[in-house]
C-alpha cells in the first residue's frame, strides 16, 4: 500500500518560509504557501536603479555569515555568487562625522567594550530560568547598567534598531543579546549574493508549485483538529475593490492615489498643492513618465500614458475589472502639466513574472465584455499591439528599449487571448457561491 501523500501549510514567505516549503517539496511533501503581501522574501527588499542597472540597494536583508552553512549552501545550489560584504562605517551627529571605524572594529569606549564583552561570558552560562528573567528587561537599560555612555547608547541604538525594526528601548534584552553574543565579530554579515539578495528569494520560489502560492492572502484564523489542520484565509477582493473600500477611508476631500511603483516628483507635488488651492475640476488627469532599462521611454504606447488619479474622495470609483481598472469620475476633469515617474518593471524577469498574473486577469476582463478568441485573434492581437507600439507610436525612436517594449506588449496581448481561447474549451461547469472566506487544509 503507497504511503499517504503527506501536506503541509506554510504561512508567510519571507526567506524561513520559502526555505521550509523548499525542504518539505524536496522531500515529497505537498505544499501550499500563503503570503499577506503582494510579494516574496520578506525583509529582503533589492531595489534596482534605473539609472545605473550595475547597483542593487538593499532596503532590508538578509546578509550572509561565513557561520551560515545552510544559506551558503542554498546559494551554492542555486549557483548564486557571494561578494564580500564588510565595509567600514561612521556615525554623524548632525554637526561632524565620527572617525571610520574598520569592520568588526570597537566603536564604543574602552570601558563599556570591556563591560559588554565580560557579559557576553556571563550571558553564555545563563539556565532557562535567568533567560526568562532576562527577557523582562529592555537592551538600552541592561546596556546602561553595565557603563555604557549616554554616547554609547546612542550609537548603540543606531546600529541595533536595523536589526530589530525599532529603538533598543522597546527590545528584550534576551532577544538582543542571543542576537549579538551568539554572532561572530560583524554579526554575521560577511557576505551578500552578487545582483541582490532576493535573488535567493526567487530562486527557492521557482522551485515550487506555482498554483500553490497565494500572495495578498491574509490568514483569518488557524483551527486545529485531531483530523489535521485549518487555515481560514481572507480573499482578495482585486485591485478596484480595494481601492474601492479605501477611498471613502479618507479624511480629506481630496484623494491622490500613487501606485507602489510611482515616485510624485517635487515639481508635480507643488502643482498639486497650487491646484487645490482653487480647484476648477472634480478630478484631474496626470501624464506619466516611465522609465526602462535606465531610461525615459518618451514614445510608444507609453509616451501618450496618462492616469486619473487625482480628485475628489465623493466624486470618483474605480471600474469594476479585475485589472487596468480606470476611475469614472462624476464630474469635469481637468489635466495636470507636471508627471508622475513611473517604474512599472525593473528588469526582463520583472516583466515575465507580472506577465503570467497580469494577461490572466486581462483574459478574465474580456470573458466578462463577452469578447472571443481564435487563432487568427490571438495572431492578430499580438501582431496589433507590436506594430501600434513600434511603428505607429513610433517606439522606434527609443531605440533597443523601445524594441523590446513593443515585443513585451504584443506578447502580453498574444498571453490574454490564449488565456482566453483556453478558457472558452474550458468544460463549462456550475460555479458555487463565492464566500470572503477560503479554508486551506492540511
Amino acid at each position: 500500500m503507497p504511503p499517504k501523500a503527506r501536506s503541509c501549510i506554510v504561512i508567510g514567505a519571507g526567506l524561513a518560509g520559502l526555505s521550509a516549503a523548499h525542504r518539505l517539496k524536496q522531500r515529497g511533501w505537498d505544499v501550499t504557501l500563503i503570503e499577506a503581501q503582494q510579494r516574496v522574501g520578506g525583509r529582503v527588499f533589492s531595489y534596482r536603479f534605473n539609472e545605473a542597472r550595475h547597483l542593487v540597494c538593499e532596503l532590508g536583508g538578509e546578509w550572509i555569515g561565513k557561520d551560515h552553512a545552510a544559506m551558503r549552501d542554498l546559494c551554492r545550489r542555486f549557483r548564486l555568487k557571494l561578494d564580500r560584504h564588510l565595509y567600514s562605517f561612521s556615525f554623524w551627529n548632525g554637526r561632524k562625522r565620527s572617525r571610520i571605524y574598520l569592520p568588526g572594529k570597537m566603536k564604543f569606549s574602552p570601558k563599556a567594550q570591556r563591560q559588554f564583552d565580560s557579559y557576553g561570558k556571563y550571558f553564555a552560562k545563563l539556565d532557562s530560568a535567568q533567560q526568562r528573567f532576562l527577557d523582562q528587561f529592555d537592551w538600552w537599560s541592561v546596556l546602561g547598567s553595565l557603563g555604557f555612555t549616554p554616547d554609547d547608547l546612542v550609537k548603540r541604538d543606531l546600529m541595533d534598531s536595523t536589526d530589530f525594526g525599532e529603538s533598543i528601548r522597546l527590545t528584550s534584552a534576551y532577544t538582543a543579546a542571543a542576537e549579538y553574543f551568539e554572532s561572530n565579530p560583524t554579526d554575521e554579515m560577511d557576505f551578500k549574493i552578487r545582483g541582490g539578495n532576493d535573488r535567493l528569494a526567487y530562486s527557492l520560489v521557482s522551485t515550487l508549485d506555482p498554483n500553490r502560492l497565494y500572495l495578498q492572502t491574509k490568514v483569518r484564523s488557524i483551527q486545529q483538529t485531531s483530523s489535521g489542520v485549518k487555515v481560514f484565509v481572507e480573499k482578495w477582493k482585486g485591485f478596484a475593490a480595494q481601492k474601492n473600500w479605501a477611498i471613502p477611508q479618507a479624511r480629506n476631500e481630496w484623494v491622490l492615489i500613487v501606485d507602489s511603483d510611482e515616485r510624485v516628483p517635487a515639481s508635480l507635488a507643488r502643482e498639486i498643492q497650487y491646484i487645490l488651492e482653487k480647484p476648477q475640476f472634480d478630478g484631474y488627469w496626470i501624464r506619466r513618465r516611465n522609465f526602462f532599462m535606465g531610461r525615459e521611454i518618451r514614445h510608444g504606447t507609453w509616451g501618450t500614458d496618462k492616469v486619473l488619479r487625482l480628485f475628489r474622495r465623493d466624486k470618483a470609483r474605480y471600474q469594476q475589472k479585475h485589472v487596468h481598472a480606470e476611475i469614472e469620475l462624476d464630474g469635469n476633469a481637468g489635466s495636470c502639466r507636471e508627471k508622475l515617474d513611473h517604474y512599472s518593471y525593473r528588469t526582463l524577469d520583472d516583466f515575465m513574472r507580472k506577465a503570467g498574473r497580469y494577461s490572466a486577469w486581462g483574459a478574465m476582463n474580456a470573458r466578462d465584455q463577452g469578447k472571443q478568441a481564435s487563432g487568427w485573434r490571438i495572431f492578430g492581437h499580438g501582431t496589433g499591439h507590436f506594430l501600434k507600439s513600434y511603428v505607429a507610436k513610433q517606439g522606434f525612436r527609443d531605440g533597443t528599449p523601445g524594441l523590446i517594449i513593443a515585443f513585451m506588449e504584443g506578447f502580453h496581448a498574444f498571453l490574454k487571448y490564449s488565456k482566453l481561447w483556453e478558457a472558452q474549451r474550458a468544460p463549462v461547469t456550475a460555479r458555487p457561491k463565492e464566500s470572503s472566506v477560503k479554508r486551506f487544509e492540511s
